[in-house]
């Protein structure tokens, strides 16, 4: 434990502990309600570079008070002493640690965490952040089947260049080489992640060598899911961030879509219950002295996912393993293949010497939690279990000597001695600046038929349409949730112009449904879905009955059934026993006759082409005539 402790708490457990930071359960003396408490380790208190990416964090946190993100009560900031967060405590467990012991989810599971999230990622994206490291140990499921986004330790703005940092196993290709990272890093991950729910397994693995080269330019095995849900993996996981979701809440709205098609409509609380009893089943495990567990000691890792000691891992370049970096004077090598562990992706060279053995991988480096501001979130700690009570009351306030009951006021702060030490350089207008992307909005709308049917279906145009503020080329295509799409098209739209870009769908039946959404790929990504939608009757299906037949044998007989209504093309069939030399086809009788004196009972059915078929039949007679004469 460490000396210092946040004033006005009761410590009751450790949560989980890491190279850079451990995490307690705590109970606020006034108030009774139960948090979380990460405190950064001594050592990396005393780095002035490790502190300003916690307070970052901490700023990060501040700003996100949504349902769908771990909440922040407090910082504690003790000069000379340490550093704190006081946060929520969640009942319940990762969802890497539901995968794993649990198996994939179904679908409908999945798509609530899914959408869950991308609304957690919505709101950091609002607000210009990016979490960047999205993966199962930084979601947390509770007992009510709700999903929690956590650990912003490695968050950067939207458009930052900054180190090379991930998990591997959930990387977007852009992450490998260094690229800003923007909302689309956030969506490829949180797709991967969905692939994953889906399956028990990630889309892809190996090696940090094998993984980088898989995600710049590996298809995504699609072919392990669902059929609803390919179309988006693969938008989700576009090699090209423009050929992504432009906005987390644009593709929220497609999936719910989709899923409102695929899976019916109350999808999401069947999903919500699966995932609540899983995590309750999971919960009982765990607290039952299941895999080592004593009582009640298993807690879910806050900011970080429960099951595993995180490692730190500097891995050279996009494809090599070995990477040196300088600490303060010391040169240290870290060498590991750690792929579900946060990496730091940097040079293979080492600073200052050019001395091979220094390259050389060093025992224990690899979770020796050396401080490090690229990769941030291994002051993450791991916990070996589940949490058992989340905060009911209003969320705590606490500075280094608060004893106060807690309250919904703005958490306080207790200053450092000195001021804050800048992670950032000033900002300076660069010598030239490219022309901001184009405003580009599309727009669908729904295409119908209902009331009484036209006499055949035929195709139904969507209509869609593209706008922008300046002169542009953009790339489209319509994807269409029965599993059809168009291919890419180009148009070219006129400064301030509206272009109209329509589809055309033939439907199944005349109670026919699906969604359709325009999605324009580039200059930038956009989309905008519709509904098609056929609700129509057909007339009444008859059959007019011919009453009794009289063919004379020998001579060439053709009968040819009267029918209204319903919609072809039809279906006839006969039942009986037809006269020797006739035969029956598509509602024709014809043939000519060959024996007379027996009368022949028959009956004509039809049946018309619908998503409810209607039927019709007639019985007749048919008794033929020996020539006369």
């Amino acid at each position: 434990m460490s000396a210092w402790a946040v004033p006005g708490y009761t410590e009751e457990r450790e949560i989980g502990r890491g190279a850079s930071s451990r995490v307690v359960a705590a109970v606020h003396m006034h108030s009774g309600q139960q948090v979380a408490i990460k405190y950064l380790a001594p050592k990396l208190f005393r780095d002035p570079n490790f502190l300003a990416r916690f307070r970052e964090e901490v700023e990060v946190l501040r700003s996100l008070d949504v349902p769908e993100v771990v909440r922040l009560y407090d910082y504690v900031e003790d000069p000379g002493q340490g550093a704190a967060i006081v946060m929520e405590l969640v009942e319940g467990v990762s969802l890497h640690e539901m995968i794993t012991r649990q198996g994939p989810t179904t679908p409908e599971s999945a798509l609530v965490v899914l959408v869950g999230s991308l609304l957690g990622l919505a709101s950091a994206h609002e607000l210009g952040i990016v979490h960047r490291d999205y993966k199962p140990e930084n979601v947390l499921v509770d007992s009510a089947g709700n999903s929690k986004l956590t650990d912003f330790g490695i968050a950067v703005r939207a458009g930052e260049r900054g180190p090379a940092t991930g998990t591997p196993l959930y990387m977007a290709p852009e992450q490998w080489t260094g690229e800003p990272a923007t909302q689309a890093t956030d969506i490829y991950s949180a797709t991967a992640v969905f692939f994953e729910c889906l399956t028990g397994t990630t889309p892809f693995s190996g090696g940090l060598g094998r993984l980088a080269e898989q995600h710049r330019t590996a298809p995504v095995p699609v072919a392990m899911i669902d059929q609803p849900l390919r179309a988006f993996i693969e938008r989700g996981m576009a090699k090209d961030p423009r050929n992504r979701p432009a906005h987390a809440v644009e593709f929220v709205a497609e999936l719910i879509s989709v899923a409102d098609y695929a899976y019916g409509q109350d999808w999401a609380e069947r999903g919500k219950g699966e995932l609540a009893k899983r995590a309750a089943a999971l919960l009982l495990l765990l607290l039952g002295g299941v895999a080592g567990a004593t009582g009640g000691s298993f807690a879910a890792t806050l900011l970080g996912g429960a099951g595993r000691r995180k490692r730190t891992v500097f891995a050279g370049a996009a494809v090599g393993i070995v990477a040196a970096i300088a600490v303060t004077t010391t040169t240290l090598a870290l060498q590991s293949n750690d792929t579900r562990a946060t990496t730091g992706l940097a040079s293979t060279s080492t600073p200052g010497t050019g001395d091979p053995a220094a390259n050389s991988p060093t025992s224990g480096a690899a979770t020796a939690g050396t401080p490090t501001t690229s990769s941030p979130t291994a002051s993450s700690p791991t916990a070996s279990g589940t949490a058992t009570a989340s905060p009911t009351t209003n969320p705590p306030t606490s500075s280094a000597s608060a004893t106060s009951a807690p309250t919904t006021s703005a958490p306080a702060t207790t200053a450092p001695a000195t001021k804050p030490p800048t992670t950032k350089p000033p900002t300076t207008t660069p010598p030239t600046t490219p022309p901001p992307a184009p405003v580009i909005t599309v727009a669908a709308s729904p295409a119908t038929v209902s009331g009484a049917c036209p006499e055949s279906l035929s195709g139904l145009t969507v209509p869609g349409t593209i706008s922008s503020d300046r002169a542009v080329t953009v790339t489209y295509h319509w994807v269409r949730s029965n599993q059809t799409s168009t291919g890419s098209a180009q148009v070219k739209i006129p400064a301030g112009g509206t272009v109209s870009v329509p589809d055309s769908v033939t439907p199944a039946s005349n109670q026919w449904e699906i969604a359709d959404t325009l999605v324009v790929t580039s200059p930038s990504s956009h989309s905008a879905g519709t509904k098609v939608a056929v609700q129509c009757s057909y007339q009444a299906l008859t059959l007019t009955n011919p009453g009794t037949q009289f063919p004379t044998v020998g001579q060439s007989f053709t009968l040819s059934l009267q029918l209204s209504g319903g919609n072809g093309p039809y279906s006839w069939s006969v039942t009986g026993t037809l006269p020797p030399g006739l035969s029956f086809s598509n509602g024709v009788v014809s043939g000519i006759p060959t024996l007379s004196g027996k009368r022949y009972h028959v009956t004509i059915t039809v049946t018309d082409n619908e998503a409810t078929p209607q039927t019709a039949s007639a019985s007749f007679i048919i008794d033929p005539l020996s020539p006369i004469g």
